[in-house]
């Protein structure tokens, strides 16, 4: 809760936060958790693979973690929340 509060008041008024996890459990955890927060609401979730990569969405890996999960052939869930 201290961190979504500090994150609350660093980001602007029309910012967002992406978390991007491998961990179900986890994506699924900040679905319900940071909306309950009064921070932050859910934007839009989506889960992809290494077989959407080169898309227009995704280009390319955006950190040397999400390209290792995705050579493993495991799924990223992708969570995009902005200011409530």
């Amino acid at each position: 809760m201290p961190f979504l509060e500090k994150l609350h008041q660093v980001i602007k008024a029309a910012g967002t936060v992406t978390l991007a996890t491998n961990e179900s459990f986890y994506a699924d955890e900040a679905e319900v958790y940071v909306p309950k927060s009064g921070f932050f609401k859910l934007e839009s979730k989506n889960t992809y693979t290494s077989k959407d990569i080169g898309c227009a969405e995704l280009p390319n890996p955006r950190s040397h973690f999400e390209k290792k999960y995705l050579e493993r052939g495991e799924t990223i869930h992708n969570l995009v929340f902005s200011k409530a």
